[in-house]
């Protein structure tokens, strides 16, 4: 159903998934939600740069979404300067196209944790660590046998990291 592609843009790591094209950067600041774009130095490698949601079965309908691969987010402070860090997820889509599937059918969790978030505009805080971390996320989409209809969907997500 979708794979994920990253190339590198200047400090930002991008990422396109086709189907559910996902596109992923890393920038630095804090705001009220925890993340923005200002100063700070920081690496984030996305991987795998290929991540693919398979063709949805009947079986996945009945269960109601389709999941990825997780994605791995390593962050590491530039210049051996070591900080607390906040990462954070966000989609800059209202919807992933086709026939309007909202945004919110796309959902996130930090590996570990038990409970999905629907995916919005707002930045969402995935995890906080200091020095350099790892963090696995995991993506799904849900699925509505009644709304969905074949098609290729996409979307823009955005990780984010703050120093704290």
């Amino acid at each position: 159903m979708a794979l994920l592609i990253a190339r590198l843009l200047g400090r930002r790591q991008v990422a396109a998934l086709a189907a559910t094209v996902l596109t992923l950067s890393g920038a630095t600041g804090l705001n009220a939600q925890g993340c923005a774009s200002g100063a700070g130095r920081y690496t984030l490698r996305v991987q795998p740069r290929l991540v693919a949601f398979p063709v949805p079965t009947l079986a996945d309908f009945e269960t109601g979404w389709i999941a990825s691969a997780p994605v791995s987010i390593r962050i590491r402070p530039r210049g051996n300067v070591n900080f607390s860090w906040a990462l954070c997820i966000r989609s800059d889509d209202p919807d992933m196209g086709g026939y309007g599937k909202p945004i919110t059918d796309l959902e996130w969790r930090a590996a570990g944790q038990s409970a999905w978030q629907a995916m919005n505009g707002a930045n969402q805080l995935v995890s906080t660590g200091y020095k350099g971390d790892d963090v696995d996320v995991e993506l799904r989409v849900r699925l509505d046998f009644n709304r969905d209809v074949p098609d290729t969907y996409s979307a823009v997500v955005v990780f984010e990291t703050a120093r704290l």
